[in-house]
């Protein structure tokens, strides 16, 4: 006698419109005005975040002295002409936002000056050696000496990216420094094929087994 049966073999995985990741750097390198004390690294390092919950609702304490700052600042004119700021992400990803923490300071509200207003940013899809289309990301607003949340700007999908370049920046009131707490950037996770999307839509694959 044969008995059949009919199982279901549902696929796992989450199915439908492109997702957003967040992109951490694994490098960065770029001029330090004060060596030792505002190294390039902080901006990656998650130093100065607060640690809890998803990275872009987390916020970036001030700073509060040379020797313990969590930010980088940099010389506006070394960063504008041969020492840019440039983030390695350790592989290829499909960006389409930035997200930054604006450099702020307890000490003075004159220091706060050094925060970044604006810059341009471009990509390089070959390793570094090489940097494609240029944006400009302006509008960002001035650190007040306390906590700061994170300020996004989106932009068309840049595919393949490998390293990104940050120059031509300007601080607030003139400053000839230009600060940031930390960096990441948005990556668009690729939509299914539409060959996969059909597949799931049927809910899973029909399988029949027949035993003896």
């Amino acid at each position: 006698m044969k008995l059949k049966h009919l199982a279901i073999l549902s696929i796992l995985g989450p199915v439908g419109l492109a997702n957003a990741a967040i992109v951490v750097p694994v490098g960065v390198t770029g001029h330090t005005a004060n060596a030792g004390g505002f190294p390039t690294i902080n901006v990656i390092n998650s130093s100065g975040l607060s640690g809890v919950g998803d990275v872009l609702t987390q916020t970036h304490a001030p700073s509060t002295g040379t020797g313990a700052n969590p930010h980088w600042i940099g010389g506006i004119s070394q960063l504008n002409s041969i020492q840019p700021l440039v983030f390695n992400l350790g592989g290829a990803y499909n960006i389409d936002a930035v997200h930054v923490w604006q450099y702020t300071d307890t000490a003075s509200a004159t220091f706060n000056n050094f925060g970044t207003s604006a810059f341009n940013i471009s990509f390089s899809t070959d390793g570094g050696t090489s940097y494609g289309p240029t944006i400009s990301l302006t509008g960002f607003t001035q650190g007040t000496q306390t906590t700061e949340s994170v300020q996004t700007r989106t932009f068309a999908v840049q595919s393949g990216v490998t390293h990104i370049k940050f120059n031509n920046f300007s601080a607030f009131n003139g400053a000839t420094n230009a600060g940031l707490g930390e960096v990441r950037f948005g990556d668009v996770i690729p939509e299914p094929s539409a060959a996969l999307l059909s597949i799931l839509g049927l809910g899973g694959l029909l399988v029949r087994r027949r035993l003896k």
